[in-house]
């Protein structure tokens, strides 16, 4: 008796948003997809008549034969709930070199599970794995982050860098929380700025990271703790106590010149202990005097 087809439950994981998402349902990111073992594929997703259009082409990978920029998924995405198509590369007698097969996504804020069908006895290298997980692709998070940081754009930086640590990568890279939690800065979200901040540098401890990574993880927690303390006089200086770690830690002109010029610090410039701090009252050539 001929079977109908094998379903198969295809898992697209997204990163993990760190604040809940939005009512309209959960966000599908533009850019490059590892999945599984089928390869990378780069995911575009537009505006087309109000409805979120997902169009992926192939870039690289050794399952399928496949060239760069060949068309393989392409689809519609409205609220949680992704429809489309999949091309694949088919192994079994009378089944072809490749096929399309259809899917149904429902989208989470940390995946889409995906169903789709192999027709009759064909195999589907690449799409056998159960759950085959097709994951953001990290360094292109991390790149894109980054050039937002650069461009003041902190809701772009936010969005993708929360999805970043949320990988096993960036959950364990400290230099990447260290990212987010400036943009968070950047953004004047400064209470999850420094919840960012420490947990970093807990990370970092943990990690053995090298002093001028905690140094600067100091920094930034103190540049938080120094726009949240008002007239505080408590969170003032505890705001104190984290830069003097960082100047232990590592005393380099990076921090000099933050101690001179961030903003954050404002607050902190008119007390004795910052300008102790910056040596400002000591005669040049003390120690503790900086440039």
């Amino acid at each position: 008796m001929e079977r109908a087809g094998r379903a198969l439950i295809l898992v697209v994981c997204l990163a993990t948003s760190v604040i809940a998402a939005a009512p309209q349902g959960p966000s599908l990111l533009s850019g490059p997809y590892q999945v599984g073992r089928l390869g990378v594929l780069n995911l575009t997703v537009t505006n087309v008549n109000e409805v979120k259009e997902v169009k992926g082409v192939y870039v690289s990978g050794a399952r399928c034969d496949f060239k760069p920029q060949d068309p393989l998924l392409e689809g519609t995405f409205e609220g949680s709930v992704l429809v489309g198509k999949l091309t694949t590369c088919l192994e079994g007698a009378g089944c072809g070199t490749t096929g399309v097969v259809p899917f149904l996504g429902v989208v989470s804020d940390t995946s889409i599970t995906t169903y789709v069908t192999i027709p009759g006895n064909c195999a589907a290298p690449g799409l056998d794995d159960q759950p085959l997980t097709i994951t953001v692709d990290y360094a292109w998070l991390k790149k894109v982050g980054e050039d937002a940081i650069k461009a003041a754009k902190w809701d772009v930086a936010i969005t993708h860098l929360r999805r970043a640590v949320q990988l096993p990568m960036g959950a364990n890279d400290p230099q990447m929380l260290n990212l987010l939690g400036v943009a968070y800065n950047g953004s004047k979200a400064f209470d999850d700025g420094r919840q960012t901040f420490e947990a970093a540098l807990e990370l970092a401890k943990k990690k053995g990271a090298p002093p001028d990574v905690k140094a600067q993880l100091y920094f930034n927690l103190a540049c938080s703790e120094s726009a949240l303390a008002g007239g505080d006089p408590a969170r003032q200086s505890q705001a104190i106590s984290y830069l003097k770690q960082a100047l232990q830690l590592s005393p380099s002109a990076l921090v000099r010149e933050g101690l001179a010029t961030d903003g954050d610090l404002d607050p902190l410039r008119g007390l004795p202990e910052f300008q102790k701090l910056i040596g400002r009252k000591r005669p040049r050539g003390a120690p503790g005097y900086f440039e």
